[in-house]
């Protein structure tokens, strides 16, 4: 799989802390890949463009989205690194729509997507925590003591319209990256309105100047949409109706 999704951990009762991982198959199939300890992932340690290989596992699915396939953690292997502009081609190829994902989804569970986003605004929301913060407060971690989910208590959202006839979307960012970033500035600023303004001008200030594509994935429970990826290589100056 070419993993071009990595979203910040969640918790889970049975495997403590996970990373979402989702990408293209060799055969041009979405695939997610599940559960990834977030331990198990520190010592992969595998990037956005990676190819990597893996085993899947029969011994039942939980996950009832299309996509979905439950996995071997300790069979990973990293591959190589796919170029940039064959990535940029892979994911030009399957723009869709919020609208068409929802559509899908109805119909087969389809819950993975990639969107050429119009930006219109973005602003540090408040996390709608499905888990008690109990939950967050017991997670101990002796590899990254500083890693604190609980700490995340905003995420990044972003308004924005699909390529196509489309009333807007405000829906939460989940890549690692951004959620990373966030965790930084807010460590780093005085005040949470330096870190909003921090935050704001680097993932959307200079965003709106980047070839920027959303990974978009459904909710494992509730099947909402999900920015769990942002992926945003060079801008060649091509017009956004060029992927109408």
């Amino acid at each position: 799989m070419l993993v071009l999704a990595k979203a910040y951990p969640e918790y889970s009762k049975k495997h403590n802390y996970t990373i979402c991982t989702a990408g293209i198959t060799e055969s041009g199939e979405w695939r997610r890949i599940y559960p990834i300890p977030f331990d198990i992932y520190l010592k992969a340690k595998y990037s956005k463009r990676n190819w990597i290989e893996y085993e899947v596992k029969n011994d039942g699915n939980r996950d009832l989205r299309k996509e979905s396939r439950k996995i071997d953690v300790d069979s990973i292997k990293i591959m190589e690194k796919e170029d940039v502009e064959s990535v940029r081609g892979k994911l030009r190829d399957r723009i869709t729509t919020l609208e068409n994902l929802s559509s899908e989804y109805k119909k087969d569970k389809t819950s993975l997507c990639v969107i050429k986003p119009r930006l219109d605004d973005f602003e540090l929301r408040d996390r709608d925590l499905d888990k008690s913060k109990r939950d967050f407060l017991m997670y101990q971690t002796t590899i990254i003591p500083t890693f604190k989910p609980d700490m995340f208590d905003k995420l990044p959202s972003y308004k924005f319209r699909c390529c196509g006839e489309c009333n807007g979307h405000e829906i939460f960012c989940e890549d690692i990256e951004a959620v990373e970033l966030y965790r930084k500035m807010k460590k780093s600023h005085k005040t949470p309105e330096e870190c909003e303004r921090g935050v704001r001008k680097k993932l959307f200030e200079w965003m709106r100047t980047r070839d920027l594509y959303f990974i978009v994935g459904t909710h494992f429970l509730y099947g909402t949409p999900l920015i769990i990826s942002i992926i945003y290589p060079e801008y060649h100056g091509e017009s956004l109706s060029s992927f109408l």
